[in-house]
């Protein structure tokens, strides 16, 4: 593939997913005129959510966003940010984020490696309104007495292995 190493590039990031929780139960239950008005209004208000935050959205893939931020603070400001305003949505139901922290490969626009796997595994795990972390990004908010960090035990993640959460 010529000139893709023009186009490529390493970073540690913080890497998120945000879920749109019960997505799938309401695609079955409304019109499509309706989901589609749903579905933008997500993309909408966390592209704003995650922008204000100083993130940058890099992809949406139906219900769920992936998003990146390039320290752990703004990471964790995003996903409660999206937690405190979905909540709030009238027409969109919560979110649930996953994030993780660590090198990132960043290739048109997308982002992949073990950093994005970690996160896209742990945002299935959160529970409505809440945000996971593992330990990389535990550690470099513990001692931030902004953050509220709670042990949910170590979970098993597929292809990944047990992984501490929080």
């Amino acid at each position: 593939l010529e000139g893709a190493a023009d186009q490529e590039e390493s970073a540690t990031l913080v890497v998120g997913f945000a879920d749109l929780v019960g997505f799938t139960a309401l695609s079955q239950q409304i019109p499509e005129a309706e989901l589609a008005h749903v579905v933008g209004r997500f993309e909408a208000v966390a592209a704003d959510v995650i922008s204000v935050h100083g993130g940058r959205l890099a992809k949406t893939i139906g219900d769920e966003v992936m998003f990146s931020a390039d320290d752990v603070v703004s990471g964790a400001n995003i996903a409660l940010g999206l937690s405190e305003r979905f909540r709030q949505e009238e027409v969109v139901s919560d979110v649930r984020v996953g994030l993780a922290h660590g090198p990132a490969l960043q290739y048109e626009g997308d982002l992949y490696g073990p950093v994005v796997n970690l996160a896209h595994r742990i945002v299935g795990i959160a529970y409505p309104g809440s945000g996971v972390v593992p330990e990389p990004v535990h550690d470099a908010l513990v001692d931030d007495d902004r953050f509220k960090l709670v042990s949910i035990r170590a979970h098993t993640l597929r292809d990944i292995g047990k992984v501490p959460l929080w």
